[in-house]
């Protein structure tokens, strides 16, 4: 159901806070009201995590407000159960994979996404700085907090250390150079 012309970013990730899925979906509001052939995929992770979109979007509500119909209406949800051949469709169907992490241990989806020849946004200073260089992906700009000072995104005890917390003025100005750098 999307367009030919569309713009599609992609998101792949489970759907815990530390994986940045509000922040992308802030920035995609932002986005969509710029472009209005921006469209926005993400899987569903009920199989796997026991999370669920309606429960992420009835947060994200609580929190920061309704999203716009038109945002709303942008935002395609891809089955959770996906064998190797529709998710390589799935990431050739994508123009930008976007990965704004709090937190993470490396992000398989990300280089599998570099694999297929999809550009990405990925957060700066993580994991993802040991193969994302500024060759391979634009980056969001993030500062570093103290996970004791802040921990409420991750509901439990988080160990000595320190999470990102990606700009989401950032995010927005690295997707909308996307959607620019294609035309």
């Amino acid at each position: 159901g999307i367009p030919a012309s569309a713009f599609v970013f992609l998101n792949l990730s489970s759907l815990t806070l530390e994986k940045g899925l509000d922040i992308l979906v802030q920035a995609f509001s932002a986005i969509r009201q710029r472009h209005d052939h921006a469209f926005l995929m993400l899987k569903d992770t009920r199989e796997l995590y026991k999370n669920t979109l309606e429960g992420f979007f009835q947060y994200f509500t609580e929190n920061f407000g309704p999203l716009p119909p038109e945002v709303l209406q942008s935002i395609c949800i891809v089955e959770s159960k996906l064998d190797f051949s529709d998710m390589r469709k799935l990431y050739g169907a994508a123009d930008c994979y976007v990965s704004p992490y709090r937190a993470e241990g490396f992000n398989l989806p990300v280089i599998e996404a570099i694999a297929c020849g999809v550009p990405v946004i990925v957060t700066e200073g993580g994991a993802t700085d040991d193969f994302c260089d500024n060759e391979v992906a634009l980056k969001i700009e993030s500062r570093r907090i103290a996970n004791a000072d802040r921990c409420e995104y991750f509901g439990k005890y988080l160990p000595p250390g320190y999470h990102l917390k990606p700009v989401v003025d950032s995010l927005i100005e690295q997707m909308d150079r996307a959607i620019r750098d294609q035309t």
